[in-house]
């Protein structure tokens, strides 16, 4: 009935912040975001059931891999500087330690090391740019 189709219906707003977030996996702040140029890379492939975790992984593997996303400072104290959305849903990952807890399995090993041999590390959250990633912005052509 139209009723039952009305009350089926559900913003993207609601599936990520009702249903999914609940569900307590923060790998998917990786997966699911709005396209802007700051958010974690999409995947160029659909998510399935039987691939899910290595899907989601790759997806964490590839933001720490991305400059833009995150970046480590060797100095005395090692700054960690992050994607801004690491630091609106830190409360998903424990908390700022939480996040980079998370992280530190996907860093590459040298920066790993660093951080565990001279941390405790100082986070930093970088400025988030909500231009539309869109290709046509670069001048490719499809």
């Amino acid at each position: 009935t139209a009723l039952a189709a009305v009350r089926a219906r559900r913003s993207l707003d609601e599936i990520e912040h009702e249903i999914i977030r609940p569900m307590g996996e923060p790998r998917i702040h990786f997966a699911v975001n709005c396209a802007a140029r700051s958010c974690p890379t999409l995947a160029a492939e659909p998510y399935t059931g039987d691939a899910l975790d290595e899907q989601l992984d790759a997806s964490v593997a590839a933001l720490v891999v991305n400059s833009a996303h995150y970046r480590l400072e060797r100095g005395s104290r090692p700054v960690v500087h992050l994607n801004k959305v690491l630091d609106w849903y830190k409360d998903d990952f424990g908390g700022e330690e939480g996040v980079l807890s998370f992280l530190l399995p996907y860093l590459p090993e040298g920066d790993r090391e660093f951080i565990e041999s001279n941390g405790p590390a100082q986070i930093e959250f970088e400025h988030y740019d909500w231009t539309l990633n869109d290709t046509a912005v670069f001048g490719s052509h499809r």
